[in-house]
């Protein structure tokens, strides 16, 4: 997206709450690893996200869930005026656990993301639901 980082960040903050979705935690990476470890990076903040209603029912499934969710969105600068939004794919949550019950959940905050992306003034070019290789084994890959 060409806007500055913290104008997109507070738009994704904007249009997840129009959705009814949470942000459970805020992590600033940047800051994080230049306190840490004196490591300067551009911007990044990644956004724990769920909703208290989807969470229960997931955690009510499968009680393990804790270690998926919140659904994770990073907010990260690449330029000065071009931010990257990507999300972490919640049918991850499926395809971890094997348990087809978590489908529904899996399938509404999927659809709650999308939604709340819709929202922005300008789409995100880069919005991706990301499926790391390493989670998902050698076959893992973005939709």
């Amino acid at each position: 997206m060409h806007k500055p980082y913290l104008q997109v960040l507070d738009r994704v903050r904007s249009a997840l709450a129009e959705q009814h979705v949470t942000i459970l935690t805020e992590t600033d990476v940047s800051r994080l690893l230049g306190d840490r470890l004196g490591v300067e990076m551009p911007p990044q903040t990644a956004l724990g996200v769920s909703t208290p209603a989807l969470l229960r029912a997931a955690l009510e499934v499968e009680p393990s869930i804790g270690l998926l969710v919140p659904s994770t969105i990073v907010v990260r600068a690449e330029t000065a005026y071009v931010t990257v939004v990507e999300a972490a794919n919640p049918r991850l949550l499926v395809a971890t656990t094997g348990d087809p019950v978590l489908e529904p959940v899996a399938t509404d905050i999927t659809a709650r993301l999308a939604a709340a992306f819709g929202l922005l003034a300008q789409p995100i070019e880069s919005f991706r639901l990301a499926a790391p290789a390493s989670i998902l084994g050698s076959g893992g890959h973005g939709e």
